[in-house]
């Protein structure tokens, strides 16, 4: 295996736990006004 073939799975698998970890937020603040109330008072 090569060392491109290596960091292009290390960049893919970070790019899509962090697609998974924004999607849970969006979801969680969907269902939860409190929680997006917070995030727009914190940004």
């Amino acid at each position: 295996m090569s060392i491109d073939n290596i960091f292009a799975r290390r960049v893919f698998a970070s790019v899509s736990a962090m697609a998974m970890t924004g999607f849970l937020l969006l979801s969680s603040f969907a269902y939860s006004p409190e929680a997006t109330i917070l995030a727009g008072s914190i940004a």
